[in-house]
């Protein structure tokens, strides 16, 4: 009887972490098919930044989405592709700036499968809570960050009246 008591006992402490992380999980990713759905529909709220290279090879094209009243990053989309092959990556943040989810979107052209594959990684404070990746990020949340607000400030100081 004390065996079951203490098994019981384990199972709901640690039980319940999981399922914690896992409605955790479950939130972050209902954020982020809310931004999705701001972007997708021309949100008013949303406005966005894009900056593209000219190059050869697999130039990469960034369109970072910023909350028009605080200038908040809210996701940054980083498409490459080249004649026969492209990806897309996705970062959303939160209303900290802080990363809440990470997705490698793979095309079934460059698998030769039925679609598209998604990988990506969720993120809790300070730790991953869910991931499938193959290999890390492409780039850090916080080089995408500071692009981001390079490229802002870059942006004012062009968008100044001139003296």
């Amino acid at each position: 009887m004390k065996s079951i008591v203490i098994c019981l006992f384990v199972l709901l402490c640690f039980g319940g972490v999981e399922l914690r992380a896992a409605s955790l999980v479950e939130e972050i990713n209902a954020k982020v098919e809310g931004i999705d759905k701001r972007i997708k529909d021309g949100d008013f709220g949303i406005l966005s930044v894009e900056q593209k290279i000219e190059s050869e090879g697999a130039p990469p094209s960034f369109s970072f989405y910023y909350d028009r009243g605080t200038e908040r990053l809210i996701a940054c989309e980083v498409s490459v592709g080249f004649e026969t092959w492209s990806r897309q990556y996705f970062y959303y943040f939160d209303d900290n700036e802080n990363v809440m989810k990470y997705l490698e979107v793979i095309p079934a052209s460059t698998l030769g499968g039925p679609g598209p594959r998604r990988e990506g990684m969720i993120f809790g404070k300070d730790e991953v809570l869910w991931t499938n990746l193959q290999q890390p990020p492409r780039q850090p949340p916080g080089t995408i960050k500071e692009l981001y607000h390079g490229l802002m400030k870059a942006s004012y100081s062009f968008s100044r009246w001139p003296q």
